[in-house]
């Protein structure tokens, strides 16, 4: 990737200087991340003079190709999810257009020299802004953050991005509690140090030091939730149902539920009682889910929608027509794809098994094939953009089909003979069945092994890797901030919340649990990288591509800025700048 050395140029200097304000105390700069990829195709549309549309016509329509399984941001873990949730919800800290962590509800980002960290950095003190609301115009305070902190952690919740709050004290006993006695539980809740000391103070207690808490605590596992609509009528804490009901749904964001029609569309209003500033210009966003890609395309081109994702099938369409080509989004996407092994899976088990397959592979091919060239062939675990790994340690996985064969070979399956029938898991959009058939020639071919794949719609697609019921599957992985941290521990570690592979490596756990709370940024990534090569060497996935972002928009939708970390359309993270010019 062209921007890839500034990408990890920048994290190295972040990391120093987020370490630096928690640790140290002498570094006055807020935490940052580098900013967001800029996109190498930007419509020209979206910039320049205009005329807004009157307010009811600041309406926004987008396609979007998965359905979300949850909108509940404690037990969401899909962008499809995600993309919905940060237009509902706001956490005490977000990431501005340059990815600069910036205070949302809280007043300002803590650290030692405002007195919002302590001296040994394990407590942490957030003050909430004066006069936030939640979309029913009731009061929301720190007491709400203290509920939805303990909940996100709820051992019947099972939230999937419950690690990301395990370094508060009490978290992650409570989560991994098996009691079923309500005075335990209840002890062990209050337990989790995380405190309202009044309406607009919360306290937070560490295990360790931390310099990432205010991008961790930035995620939807973080968002607040209002305990009167999670429990409305006797509602158990667990629950999810309330978050897809308008009306019942209560958040803090820009907008708010209006309509929920599951495989068709979800509608959104402007919320008018949103505390923050900006507040957005769009009255109404309505996202219309359309599982087939070219379909979703289609319906751009006819007007039905006013963005749509580019599938492969139509990049020579928008390359060759100059109209398409000036609505054209392109660019750099922090997402790799990994065709990925359930370890549980005796044959899946054989580190010479998942090298065969990996080195089965064809990834130039791959991308030109599948991708109509739009997209990075990669042998990377994480992205190249990133520091903590070198890139010479993924020629481990490079394609060499003869070299597969021998290892199948002394595996056991000479020339594939006796090798198990696995099943591949993958959704029923056009691009996922092109990805699967394309995988299976691959492994029929320089292998000569068979798998099924199993067809399945997007919401039990994402159900089933939820639960890690699949042998294999095509997997993705689009950060959440931008360190090692994010990729490495959270997707990996033994028994990680997000570790749906089941992979488990017990160096590799010794060495991603030192790195998480080392303060010499030197080091830490240094421990990230031998971490990072162990799981290379081990095959615990095949990595494919790195993603490129590929999209149209309309020439009426203006100030669409794309930020790296956008789920389900560029302009996702900054959705209250756009806004409709008039016709």
């Amino acid at each position: 990737m062209r921007r890839g050395r500034r990408y990890a140029l920048l994290a190295g200097l972040v990391v120093w200087a987020i370490v630096g304000a928690v640790a140290c105390g002498g570094e006055k700069k807020e935490p940052t991340r580098p900013g967001p990829a800029v996109a190498e195709r930007t419509p020209e549309t979206t910039t320049g003079a205009y005329t807004p549309a009157p307010k009811d016509q600041q309406v926004f329509t987008i396609a979007m190709t998965a359905q979300p399984v949850y909108l509940d941001p404690h037990k969401s873990q899909f962008a499809q999810d995600i993309a919905i949730e940060r237009l509902l919800y706001r956490p005490l800290f977000w990431l501005d257009e340059k990815g600069n962590a910036i205070a949302a509800v809280a007043k300002e980002i803590p650290t030692q020299q405002n007195g919002g960290i302590s001296a040994d950095g394990k407590t942490v003190r957030v003050t909430i802004k004066d006069n936030q609301k939640w979309s029913d115009g009731s009061p929301l305070t720190a007491k709400d953050f203290e509920y939805s902190f303990k909940r996100a952690v709820h051992p019947k919740l099972a939230s999937p991005y419950a690690e990301e709050l395990f370094n508060i004290v009490g978290a992650k006993a409570y989560y991994e509690s098996k009691s079923s006695d309500p005075a335990e539980l209840a002890r062990l809740r209050d337990e989790i140090a995380v405190k309202a000391i009044d309406d607009k103070t919360l306290e937070v207690k560490l295990i360790n030091p931390q310099p990432t808490f205010v991008f961790k605590w930035g995620l939807w596992i973080a968002y607040p939730v209002k305990q009167s609509a999670v429990e409305r009528g006797g509602a158990p804490i667990e629950n999810t149902e309330w978050a897809i009901q308008p009306g019942r749904q209560i958040g803090n964001g820009p907008f708010v539920l209006k309509e929920y029609r599951e495989k068709d569309r979800i509608v959104l209003e402007a919320n008018p009682n949103y505390s923050l500033e900006p507040k957005p210009k769009l009255s109404r966003v309505e996202v219309r889910i359309i599982e087939d890609e070219e379909t979703a395309f289609n319906a751009f081109q006819t007007g039905e929608v006013m963005y749509a994702a580019v599938p492969p099938s139509k990049v020579p369409l928008v390359d060759s027509d100059p109209n398409l080509k000036r609505l054209n989004i392109r660019g750099p996407d922090p997402t790799v794809f990994w065709l990925q092994f359930q370890h549980e899976v005796p044959v899946l088990k054989n580190q010479k098994v998942r090298l065969a397959i990996a080195k089965a592979i064809d990834r130039q091919a791959f991308v030109k094939a599948v991708l109509a060239g739009v997209g990075e062939p990669t042998t990377l675990f994480m992205h190249t953009s990133l520091p903590g790994q070198n890139p010479s340690d993924g020629d481990v996985l490079t394609y060499d089909p003869a070299r597969a064969k021998q290892l199948l070979a002394e595996a056991g399956y000479p020339n594939g003979q006796g090798f198990p029938r696995l099943n591949f898991l993958s959704s029923s959009t056009t691009v996922a069945k092109a990805i699967a058939e394309f995988i299976q020639k691959q492994l029929k071919d320089n292998l000569n092994i068979d798998i099924n794949l199993e067809i399945v719609d997007t919401r039990t697609r994402s159900a089933r890797y939820s639960a890690s019921q699949f042998e294999l599957a095509l997997g993705g992985w689009h950060e959440d901030y931008h360190d090692p941290e994010n990729w490495l521990p959270t997707l990996m570690a033994t028994g990680a919340t997000n570790n749906q592979l089941k992979y488990s490596n017990p160096r590799f756990d010794e060495l991603v649990r030192q790195a998480q709370f080392e303060l010499n940024n030197e080091k830490r990534l240094q421990l990230y990288a031998q971490a990072n090569k162990i799981l290379l060497e081990d095959a615990a996935v095949a990595p494919i591509y790195q993603r490129v972002r590929n999209a149209v928009v309309a020439s009426k939708v203006k100030n669409l800025v794309p930020h790296s970390q956008d789920s389900g359309w560029a302009g996702n993270m900054l959705i209250e700048r756009i806004e409709i010019a008039r016709e």
